[in-house]
C-alpha cells in the first residue's frame, strides 16, 4: 500500500474517531470501531464530503446506531440511497439533507425547535433521520421492510396500502428493497473493523493501520 494512503489513514483516525478524552468518558469500544467503519466508508465513497463533515457522520452514525439498536450499515445505506451523501440535498417535497428529513416531520419530532436550514447540519439531520428510522421500525412490529417503506412514504399511506392489500406490491417495496441492497453491498465492500479491547487510541489504532 503506498505510504501516502497510510498516511491518510493514520491522520484519519486521529482526527476521525478519537476526541480528547473520549476514552476515558467510558465511550464502548464497539462504538469506536462503528466510528472508523463508518469513516472508511466515507472516505471511499464520499471523498466530495471534506474531513470535518466525515468525522461528524461518522461519531453521529455510531452514537445514533448504539442508542437506537440500529445496524450503522442500514443508516448509511438510507444516507446512500436518498442523498448520496450531500447534506445540501433537498427532494422535490421538500426533504432536505443526509436523510432528507421533512422539515414538518423534524418539528414534529422536537416540538418546533429545528428549523429548515437546520436539516442541513449533517449531526441533526442523522439524529433525527436515525430516530425516526427506529419509530417507524418499532410501529411495524420491528418489520425492517416495512419500516423502511413507512420511512419512505410515511405510516398513513403505508397503513392504507396494508389495509387495502395485506402483501405489499412490489413497486410498494422498491424503496425498502433498495436500501437493504446498499446495506448488504456497503457491509461485502467495507470490511468491519475489529480492536482488541486492550487498543487504546489513537497511538494503537495508528499501529492497527498499519497492520
Amino acid at each position: 500500500m503506498p505510504r501516502w494512503v497510510l498516511a491518510g489513514w493514520v491522520v484519519m483516525a486521529a482526527v476521525l474517531a478519537w476526541a480528547p478524552g473520549a476514552a476515558a468518558g467510558g465511550v464502548p469500544l464497539r462504538v469506536y470501531e462503528t466510528q472508523l467503519w463508518v469513516g472508511r466508508v466515507l472516505q471511499r465513497e464520499a471523498s466530495h464530503l471534506d474531513l470535518e463533515t466525515r468525522r461528524v457522520i461518522a461519531r453521529t452514525v455510531a452514537e445514533e446506531a448504539q442508542a437506537h439498536e440500529l445496524d450503522p450499515a442500514l443508516l448509511m445505506a438510507v444516507m446512500r440511497v436518498e442523498s448520496r451523501f450531500r447534506p445540501g440535498a433537498i427532494s422535490h417535497r421538500g426533504a432536505r439533507g443526509l436523510m432528507q428529513v421533512k422539515p414538518s416531520t423534524a418539528g414534529e419530532l422536537t416540538n418546533g425547535t429545528v428549523t429548515a436550514k437546520a436539516l442541513h447540519d449533517p449531526e441533526t439531520n442523522v439524529r433525527l433521520g436515525a430516530t425516526l428510522l427506529k419509530r417507524f421500525i418499532r410501529t411495524h412490529r420491528g418489520n425492517l421492510a416495512e419500516g423502511l417503506a413507512a420511512y419512505n412514504m410515511g405510516s398513513r399511506r403505508l397503513r392504507h396500502l396494508l389495509a387495502r392489500d395485506a402483501a405489499l406490491k412490489a413497486e410498494d417495496m422498491r424503496y425498502a428493497r433498495a436500501v437493504m441492497r446498499e446495506a448488504a453491498r456497503l457491509k461485502a465492500t467495507h470490511k468491519p473493523v475489529q480492536l482488541r479491547a486492550d487498543e487504546a487510541p489513537p497511538a494503537t489504532l495508528a499501529a492497527w493501520l498499519m497492520d
